[in-house]
């Protein structure tokens, strides 16, 4: 072999090199003897210069979550904030370049917030962050993430919402966001991409929407663990099919059945899967409400007439403050309509051919007079004997919670009810309740 020969080898091997090295660069005049672009000493100077810019974001990003959550009071941070390469830092592992691929800090006395600055390290893979005193909320520049594999972030005390832009990711294989304040709805975006494990349980206020979509959506994970947005809906649906011998209905088809409640008979849904409306008029439902209607937080129009419900209606309904119609027409319910309606949005109230009547209380005339569309009995109620004015005393005070409640909502004497003592004619004279755990709603 030639001089000439291996000096030309050596060429080739150099300018190959080179060419990897500055690929993104613009391509200069000066050519290698065999083709291969050679670029001058100036444009390796910035091409090394460019990489350098580079490493130092990702160094910065690390330093500002360093600064961000207590670095210094870290069970481990050896080499931090040092001049040694970031993959010699404790938990960060970087490439070949330099730049930061993975950080590793579990359990490592992490306190504060997440810094916006971690979206800056763009070649990043694996964040695992989780069993730390994490707070605040996760940063939506996370979502610029896109090599982003897995995300482990549960186990913390973070709060607010689930970042839509977390969505984006389409490299996102794990998402570990379990036993945080986490609150809302899973964004409708994730139901896009396919990741193969979704912890989101012990969230008590972030749910996954029960939709069609998302049902099907989670059926193509490994690992699902959370609340769907419509399991506290379906378990109020639940007892009252319970409360008005659903098994005798005209119609309950779909009752009972999945999460996806939009496909029990009369029910309607919001977007998230939350009940919306429920049309149950003419379909056998017999007996009387149950109080865990008023859970239905999501509730506008509740359609009951013509069925053979009775009794009183439950306080509760005052605490459906979406509620915007109301048809109770062609019933068996009788009593007061309870005051607490006047917390609702209603527009259209109906209660006629029922024994219901309107409480003699001057502030819920006034606003039963408000609303749009009322048709009634046109009955007003009669004044409250003495039995029934505890009852309601009962109820305000959450009787059933009392440390002593002996006797009391039975038939027995007034006087035989715990802490109530009447005079000769058997009216209430005094109410002895003091340290009895009255609690009111």
């Amino acid at each position: 072999m030639t001089a000439k020969t291996k000096d030309t080898r050596g060429t080739e091997r150099a300018c190959r090199t080179t060419v990897l090295i500055t690929v993104a660069l613009t391509i200069l005049a000066t050519s290698c003897d065999d083709g291969f672009v050679e670029p001058t000493p100036s444009a390796l100077a910035s091409g090394e210069s460019a990489a350098a810019l580079v490493n130092a974001a990702d160094r910065e990003a690390l330093v500002t979550l360093y600064n961000a959550t207590g670095g210094p009071d870290w069970t481990r941070n050896d080499n931090w904030l040092s001049d040694d390469p970031v993959d010699d830092w404790y938990g960060i592992i970087a490439d070949t370049t330099g730049r930061v691929t993975a950080i590793r800090l579990r359990d490592n006395g992490l306190a504060g917030t997440l810094p916006a600055a971690l979206g800056d390290l763009a070649q990043l893979r694996t964040l695992q962050l989780h069993d730390n005193k994490l707070t605040g909320s996760i940063p939506p520049e996370l979502g610029g993430l896109t090599r982003l594999g897995a995300l482990w972030l549960n186990d913390n005390d973070l709060s607010g919402a689930l970042p839509a832009e977390l969505a984006g990711l389409d490299s996102l294989r794990g998402l570990w966001v379990g036993n945080n304040g986490l609150e809302g709805v899973v964004p409708a975006g994730f139901q896009d991409i396919q990741p193969l494990f979704f912890d989101i349980a012990g969230n008590e206020r972030l749910c996954l929407p029960a939709t069609t979509e998302f049902v099907d959506w989670v059926e193509g994970l490994l690992f699902f663990a959370g609340s769907w947005c419509g399991e506290a809906d379906a378990e109020v649906l639940r007892t009252l099919y319970e409360a008005t011998d659903g098994e005798n209905w005209t119609s309950s088809d779909g009752w009972l059945e999945g999460l996806d409640l939009s496909g029990w008979h009369g029910v309607e849904t919001d977007s998230v899967g939350r009940v919306s409306g429920l049309d149950l008029s003419s379909n056998g439902l017999s007996g009387g409400l149950p109080k865990e209607l008023g859970d239905l937080v999501s509730l506008t129009t509740l359609n009951l007439a013509s069925n053979k419900l009775s009794g009183r209606l439950p306080k509760e309904l005052g605490d459906l403050a979406n509620l915007a119609t109301l048809n109770l027409a062609n019933n068996y319910f009788s009593g007061p309509l309870p005051l607490t309606l006047s917390n609702t949005s209603l527009q259209d109230l109906r209660y006629e051919y029922t024994r219901l009547c309107v409480p003699d209380d001057a502030a819920f005339r006034d606003w039963l007079t408000s609303v749009p569309r009322h048709e009634g009995t046109g009955e007003v109620c009669a004044a409250l004997s003495e039995r029934e004015i505890l009852v309601a005393f009962h109820e305000a005070l959450g009787g059933t919670n009392w440390y002593n409640n002996d006797n009391w909502l039975t038939d027995a004497p007034l006087g035989e009810w715990y802490g109530v003592d009447t005079d000769a004619a058997g009216h209430v004279a005094q109410l002895f309740l003091s340290s009895n755990l009255l609690v009111g709603k």
